[in-house]
């Protein structure tokens, strides 16, 4: 699990002004060995909207692919926020 400690970040589309980056944070109380949950925050580190209230598009995959590769080596569940994307 201290691989995954650190989060990733998800930078914005074509450039844009930087505030609008992604931060994944681990989530310690919500994850386990079989289970990676990381909670989202804009660059100044307010909490995000819950991952599912989302509108479908390419910023929202762009969240979910960096998810993926961040946890590629990872064998069980990978959440962001409330939603199971692995």
């Amino acid at each position: 699990m201290d691989k995954y400690k650190s989060g990733f970040t998800v930078e914005v589309i074509d450039g844009e002004c930087s505030v609008w980056d992604m931060e994944w944070l681990f989530d310690k109380e919500n994850s386990a060995e079989n289970k990676l949950v990381f909670m989202g925050y804009d660059a100044n580190l307010y909490p995000a909207p819950n991952f599912s209230t989302w509108k479908e598009g390419k910023w929202k995959q762009k969240q979910i692919d960096a998810a993926l590769r961040r946890a590629r080596d990872f064998e069980g569940e990978v959440w962001l926020d409330d939603v199971r994307i692995k």
